[in-house]
């Protein structure tokens, strides 16, 4: 399934003194395995169902043969993962094209195509990330962590229970959720944040954007402005937020909200339980059957 200088294999491995390079396609089923002081070097385009491994001590983008550089191309279906332990050298370059990449290190930098593609990002590491519009994906896993970027049309965030993000921007056409922890988060208009179960965001700003907060999840000192709207479902909470500049919320029947301030032109509807609201010139509150404030 794989070709490299008119050779075809199905597996390689490169073990500890051994080196790969040159130009080649990986084809579906074929399997590159890169072990400890094992070398990667060349351009190599990693096609659908077929996966590229860089091992604990795997040497790429550096050659003691002398090539100083290796490009993998992931097309769509196409995997490449790399442990925690692989080195990683300037002369490396990914490039996603509808491909994955599992991510147990660091990356550095990452050339992403309007294709798309996904980052999973490992526990025990912290990636900052910003593509091109188009279908890019970042899951965050468990201790992992997205540390920046900002994200575009077509772009999703998925952070996933015990993952952590952290100053990212998401405009119009993009969409981020968060079932782990995310801060200092920026919802611009036309782009979507939802916190699912379990999920917390705080410190954050919704400018222009949507927001949904789904029972289970939080969302505390936050601004919500410039057109936003945000939606608490029952059986979620919010405190701490500064509505205003047409900004509003709808608490459902069976969400809380506590220590709102509604600043001028903020509004606040609420069905279900409210507490603590300082309403300033300019505020609305409107209360419906069944809420208390």
């Amino acid at each position: 399934p794989g070709t490299f200088y008119g050779t075809s294999y199905s597996e390689v491995n490169i073990l500890s003194g051994g080196e790969i390079y040159g130009s080649g396609t990986i084809n579906s089923g074929g399997n590159i395995v890169v072990s400890s002081s094992g070398e990667f070097n060349g351009n190599a385009t990693v096609s659908s169902g077929a996966t590229v491994e860089f091992k604990s001590g795997s040497i790429v983008g550096s050659s003691s043969s002398g090539y100083t550089s290796a490009t993998l191309t992931l097309l769509s279906g196409g995997t490449l993962i790399v442990d925690s332990g692989a080195q990683q050298y300037t002369g490396k370059n990914y490039i996603l094209s509808g491909g994955t990449i599992s991510a147990y290190k660091d990356l550095g930098t990452v050339t992403w195509t309007n294709a798309g593609g996904t980052i999973i990002v490992e526990s025990g590491v912290s990636l900052s990330e910003s593509p091109v519009s188009g279908a890019a994906i970042i899951k965050v896993n468990s201790g992992g962590t997205l540390s920046g970027g900002t994200f575009v049309s077509g772009n999703t965030v998925a952070v996933y229970a015990g993952g952590v993000t952290s100053n990212i921007v998401a405009s119009s056409g993009a969409g981020v959720g968060i079932q782990g922890t995310g801060s200092n988060v920026t919802i611009n208009t036309g782009a979507t944040l939802e916190i699912a179960s379990g999920g917390l965001v705080e410190g954050s700003t919704l400018n222009g954007g949507s927001g949904y907060i789904d029972s289970g999840a939080s969302l505390t000192t936050t601004t919500i402005q410039n057109s936003s709207i945000v939606t608490i479902s029952g059986g979620a909470s919010a405190a701490n937020l500064t509505l205003k500049s047409l900004g509003s919320v709808q608490v459902n029947s069976g969400a809380t909200v506590s220590n709102t301030i509604i600043s001028s032109g903020g509004g606040l509807g609420i069905l279900g339980t409210a507490s603590g609201t300082v309403i300033n010139s300019g505020g609305v509150l409107e209360i419906g059957s069944g809420g208390v404030a």
